[in-house]
């Protein structure tokens, strides 16, 4: 009796399997690689679970640091652009003072807009507004022109940038010489302001020292006659008697002044003060923070 075709193909099905069953007991059996481990542990269904949870939390966790690392981009530029609005709405309100006729506002002026530019608590902009406006200011009152508001304005900007170095200058001759010129250079750096004016580029500056108010007159006429002469004369101070020398002198540092400045300083000091004032030559020691061209005219003790 003749096989009908499903039994034919269910012989040749059995026969295939039987094959297939002897190839594999006759194959070497290798153990699981850890990619075989690890795929059969991703599809079981604890894999699967633990594979997905993992996965959602790095997900949700990189798209939480995004979003605050955006916040944070956000509200610095929202601190930087108040800062900056900020500062220079103070530079409007100060830039008046600065001009003005009256020294004290204009001191008050040059403390606050100094303090804004110093270190890096302003913007570099605002900060660069600043440092040319007190060049100009500086310069206007220069000028031959120069009315009496822009020689104020100016006069107090070298006077308070050259503060530093008056204390070395008036020890000369008294005990606190010694002290001052004990103490170690300072090694600050100089603000951005004093730093753009110090150059050699400064004008001369002479600044008047009286011991007694009879000193006054004469000094004050010295003063005026140093102004004509094309020099800076930011005022006169009277300081202790005991600090004055006995001769007139004119004290300045040889490193700190240009040859043409210093023959111009002798020759006009020369002509406005009577008996004619010493030139001294200040210790190096005590010229660390005085800056160029600066000069004094002390008058002798009466």
């Amino acid at each position: 009796m003749a096989l009908t075709p499903e039994q034919q193909q269910a012989i040749r099905d059995e026969e295939y399997f039987r094959i297939e069953v002897r190839k594999s007991l006759a194959a070497p059996q290798r153990p699981p690689s850890l990619m075989d481990r690890l795929s059969a542990f991703g599809d079981s269904k604890v894999g699967f679970w633990l594979l997905t949870t993992v996965l959602a939390g790095l997900v949700a966790t990189g798209l939480t640091q995004l979003q605050r690392r955006l916040d944070q981009e956000d509200i610095q530029r929202r601190e930087i652009a108040e800062r900056s609005r900020r500062d220079a709405d103070m530079l409007l309100k100060l830039g008046p003072m600065l001009t003005s006729d009256k020294r004290p506002q204009v001191d008050m002026a040059i403390v606050l807009l100094n303090s804004l530019s110093a270190g890096d608590g302003i913007d570099k902009q605002v900060s660069g507004q600043i440092v040319a406006l007190f060049r100009s200011t500086a310069e206007a009152g220069n000028k031959p022109n120069a009315t009496t508001e822009e020689r104020v304005a100016s006069q107090a900007v070298y006077s308070f940038f050259d503060k530093a170095g008056l204390s070395a200058m008036q020890a000369w001759g008294t005990p606190a010489a010694a002290a001052v010129a004990a103490e170690p250079a300072s090694t600050a750096a100089p603000s951005l302001v004093a730093a753009a004016l110090n150059s050699e580029s400064l004008p001369v500056r002479i600044y008047l020292q009286i011991g007694d108010k009879a000193d006054l007159p004469a000094a004050t006429q010295a003063s005026e006659g140093l102004r004509r002469a094309g020099m800076i004369v930011p005022g006169i101070e009277q300081v202790p008697a005991q600090n004055s020398p006995q001769q007139n002198d004119v004290r300045y540092c040889k490193d700190k002044v240009s040859p043409t400045a210093l023959e111009r300083v002798r020759a006009a000091s020369a002509d406005q003060v009577h008996p004619e004032p010493t030139m001294r030559e200040l210790p190096p020691k005590l010229c660390g923070n005085v800056r160029f061209n600066h000069f004094e005219l002390w008058f002798a003790r009466q």
